[in-house]
């Protein structure tokens, strides 16, 4: 999880290819750019079980189902 200063940091997860970058505020719209050519999920506004999804809703959806069906 990063705070709102993702662009730095989303770019040093892109370089290093994480999956999932989260933040507990809404990402700048640069930040969200970067994540969505570069390939990261990112969400922001993290609060109990609610989030927002900037980019990568693709990735945290076949995450879900993958986790639903370990569970089954």
């Amino acid at each position: 999880m990063v705070s709102g200063r993702f662009l730095r940091t989303g770019r040093k997860a892109v370089t290093a290819g994480i999956a999932l970058l989260a933040a507990v505020w809404a990402p700048s719209s640069p930040a969200v750019g970067l994540a969505a050519e570069s390939g990261p999920a990112l969400a922001g506004f993290l609060r109990g079980t609610s989030v927002n999804v900037y980019a990568g809703h693709e990735r945290i959806l076949a995450a879900r189902a993958d986790a639903l069906e370990q569970h089954r």
